[in-house]
């Protein structure tokens, strides 16, 4: 279930790039979104995920700086988490 699904965005605030660490029950596919306070799509990114502890970078080049939401859509459900860019 979503309640036991944790993810962690460091540094927060981040510049140049951003780590994301979250559990994963299962081994598949993540789609990865940074979305704009707008609900815009500013970057999509996908990566295999591992049954356990994964831990991406995402990068953050050429974002303005300002408030986003790293969206994560994985085995069938959405997460999302507030992400500060300071480039």
């Amino acid at each position: 279930s979503s309640n036991s699904f944790s993810m962690e965005l460091y540094p927060n605030p981040a510049r140049g790039a951003v780590q994301l660490r979250f559990e994963s029950t299962h081994s598949g596919t993540a789609d990865i979104r940074l979305l704009d306070l707008t609900g815009k799509e500013v970057q999509a990114l996908q990566r295999d995920t591992e049954n356990g502890e994964n831990n991406l970078s995402l990068p953050l080049d050429g974002l303005a700086s300002g408030l986003y939401f790293v969206q994560i859509h994985l085995n069938g459900e959405v997460y999302r988490s507030k992400l500060w860019v300071q480039n």
